[in-house]
């Protein structure tokens, strides 16, 4: 899978590569980005999902400092991550965590 890396840490994603504006999908704790698998499978060739594991979970990697996970440095991160894909707008899906 690929990864980026945006304020120090290395984010792993799934880019479907479909179409149209691109959704964002964002996972809730302590899940990863599996949780979309069956929509990516589904929809993923019509529309572009984007789905990437946050910090610390998944294939992506995280601080050992505990203070560092916090919904501010989430964002931050996804935002780094739209940004190296160079996406200035998304449709925003998220569960739970993902959707604070």
């Amino acid at each position: 899978m690929p990864t980026v890396t945006t304020n120090g840490i290395k984010l792993n994603y799934v880019d479907s590569g479909g179409e149209g504006t691109p959704v964002l999908l964002v996972h809730g704790f302590p899940l990863n980005l599996t949780m979309w698998q069956p929509q990516i499978d589904a929809l993923g060739d019509r529309w572009r999902l984007i789905a990437p594991d946050l910090k610390g979970a998944g294939g992506s990697e995280g601080p050992d400092e505990p203070s560092q996970y916090t919904v501010d440095s989430y964002a931050d991160e996804l935002k780094g991550l739209l940004d190296e894909l160079g996406i200035d707008r998304v449709v925003l899906v998220g569960l739970s965590m993902g959707g604070y």
